[in-house]
């Protein structure tokens, strides 16, 4: 019953995502295989080896990591964490051979058992790193029962603390880092499908909304003169700044816009967006830990360029409005004209 609906929504799947989109889905094809073997197995009942068939069907239940969002983003966040994972165990590995090596080349003789041969080294040394009996080794390995050999006791007392106590918990900070950010792209990505969704259903675009900033700006653009504005800014900018560190970065400027919900359409900034208005990341201050910070004076020289993008954008819009309808949008004149006093005085004041 279960192979059976497990093929129809194949299908289904097939149907809708047919050919490129569902072959490069890493999910998507995880079910194809599951649902290919659970027929194989049920067909194919005397073939040698359908057993192995039958017991690859225990995979389906991994299929539950595809239908819950939270298991996916944490099964993706692990296997993106992987490679620098696989790294850093790649270090205590190389180390875990010297030792094992020179402990064949110390100890072969007394305890043959243990470092025999490399095979029997390495695994030794494996077992001392996860503390199982080191203590029983290394009184095995001394030749007097009243006093340490200082040749064990450097041998494992640098085994311990090079691997133990400073590889294996970098591994630990490797996978914890990697995971971390793994998990932050894998929300980045699902607001933006969610919002992609959102505007879909708005019937609004990307390439619709020439600015996401048009609403934010539009209420900036009733300011009284440069004074107000940079006070309108400064409060924004307040409001944005949720850690009060002085500085705004991506995931707080996206945030803080979202939620001003006053703000209608409700504004969403993409990572391109944010790399546009900040010139390439040329007005973030890197000078802080992650860089990508944005100081008030450059979020204000933002504001006030994208308020002037967006004035040349109301005129344009208003002027072609007045060769097809004959009319005029007086706002977007009046506010060309409150752009150019703000010029004008500015202007007045570096001279």
């Amino acid at each position: 019953v279960f192979t059976s609906i497990f093929t129809v929504e194949l299908a289904l799947h097939l149907f809708a995502f047919w050919f490129w989109q569902f072959f490069t889905d890493g999910w998507l094809v995880f079910d194809f295989l599951v649902v290919i073997v659970s027929v194989l197995s049920l067909i194919l009942k005397n073939l040698p080896g359908v057993s192995v068939l039958r017991l690859l069907r225990t995979f389906r239940v991994l299929r539950l990591f595809n239908k819950l969002s939270s298991l996916r983003t944490l099964i993706n966040a692990v296997a993106a964490s992987m490679i620098a994972v696989m790294n850093a165990f790649v270090m205590v590995a190389l180390v875990s051979v010297v030792y094992a090596i020179l402990g064949v080349e110390l100890f072969s003789d007394r305890q043959p058992k243990l470092f025999g041969n490399f095979g029997n080294s390495y695994w030794t040394m494996f077992q001392i790193s996860t503390f199982d009996g080191w203590v029983d080794k290394a009184e095995s390995l001394s030749s007097s029962t009243d006093n340490v050999d200082p040749v064990v006791m450097i041998f494992m007392c640098t085994f311990i603390g090079a691997v133990c106590w400073v590889l294996l918990p970098v591994v630990v900070a490797v996978l914890l880092d990697n995971f971390i950010r793994a998990v932050n792209d894998e929300k980045d990505k699902l607001s933006l499908e969610k919002e992609m969704l959102r505007m879909k259903g708005l019937k609004v675009s990307k390439v619709d909304q020439s600015n996401p900033l048009d609403p934010l700006l539009e209420t900036l653009g009733r300011f009284r003169d440069s004074d107000d504005l940079s006070r309108r800014v400064r409060n924004l900018f307040q409001a944005l700044d949720c850690d009060v560190g002085g500085t705004v970065d991506f995931q707080e400027m996206q945030e803080g816009l979202r939620k001003m919900e006053h703000l209608q359409p409700n504004i969403y900034i993409s990572p391109e967006d944010f790399l546009r208005l900040t010139r390439g990341g040329s007005l973030c201050d890197n000078s802080g830990s992650g860089g990508g910070h944005v100081a008030p004076e450059a979020f204000e020289l933002i504001l006030r360029s994208e308020l002037e993008g967006f004035v040349y954008s109301r005129v344009a819009q208003a002027h072609a409005d007045s060769v097809t309808k004959g009319s005029r949008d007086m706002a977007a004149v009046l506010l060309a004209l409150k752009m150019l006093l703000l010029r004008t005085e500015q202007a007045g004041a570096t001279a």
